[in-house]
């Protein structure tokens, strides 16, 4: 593994730390309220290049490809939602907590609005 998104991540009391590996930096704004962090592997600091650094989603793009590491906050809804998945757009892997669900991922779940937008 070379690139990490870790939603809901723990941020220290002061707002400005969370966990770290020796193996990797932090390549996204570390601050509270931030639902995701991204990281990457410290010799590839030159290479990932932060793009979107939102509260909710991280993008990050590497050897031409684009990233994203984002949490759905459930409070999302209606067009608030759909304009806030449009930010997706252009990117090759979108990975996270969305927060939603539908019957093709789960068949012991009911399918909600938002597993329906996806």
């Amino acid at each position: 593994m070379d690139i990490a998104f870790v939603g809901e991540c723990w941020i220290n009391k002061e707002g400005n730390g969370t966990q770290s590996h020796p193996a990797f930096i932090t390549r996204s704004e570390v601050k509270k309220g931030n639902r995701v962090v991204g990281y990457c592997k410290k010799k590839l600091r030159t290479e990932v290049k932060v793009i979107l650094n939102e509260k909710s989603m991280v993008g990050v793009e590497v050897w031409g490809k684009k990233l994203m590491g984002i949490y759905a906050d459930r409070k999302l809804a209606g067009e608030r939602w759909t304009g806030w998945i449009s930010g997706l757009e252009g990117s090759q892997a979108a990975v996270g907590d969305w927060n939603s669900h539908n019957t093709a991922w789960d068949e012991r779940t009911e399918t909600g609005s938002r597993g329906r937008d996806l």
